[in-house]
């Protein structure tokens, strides 16, 4: 049990980095970029509503 919840926080620390990166990196102007942090991010941890909307966002600014 502790190392499903230690390999579960360890997802969800990952996927806060890559949506941190996706958020940088769309800064810069490379939205396919951080479109594909955003979907990595988001494989990691699906019910994290933050992360699902900037790849939400991030899809309809490539008009996806």
């Amino acid at each position: 049990m502790l190392k499903e919840i230690d390999r579960e926080s360890q997802a969800a620390f990952k996927a806060l980095q890559l949506n941190n990166e996706g958020a940088a990196i769309e800064k810069k102007g490379d939205r396919p970029g951080a479109l594909e942090k955003y979907r990595a991010a988001v494989a990691l941890d699906p019910t994290h509503v933050g992360i699902r909307m900037n790849f939400a966002v991030a899809l309809l600014r490539l008009g996806q």
